[in-house]
């Protein structure tokens, strides 16, 4: 789980992180579903294990 991971646990979402993730999602997952059809659900789970929440 992202939120759990090290490398992001304290960051605030922003692009450069953003960029990390998708390229980590697109390493575990190479030839399924893409980072656009589940960004949307992975920022809103980021979010809710943070505690951190955006508009």
């Amino acid at each position: 789980m992202l939120g759990n991971d090290d490398r992001f646990r304290s960051r605030a979402w922003d692009d450069q992180m953003e960029y990390e993730m998708r390229r980590d999602w697109e390493a575990k997952h190479p030839e399924g579903d893409t980072w656009e059809r589940f960004k949307a659900a992975i920022r809103h789970g980021w979010d809710r294990v943070t505690g951190h929440h955006h508009v």
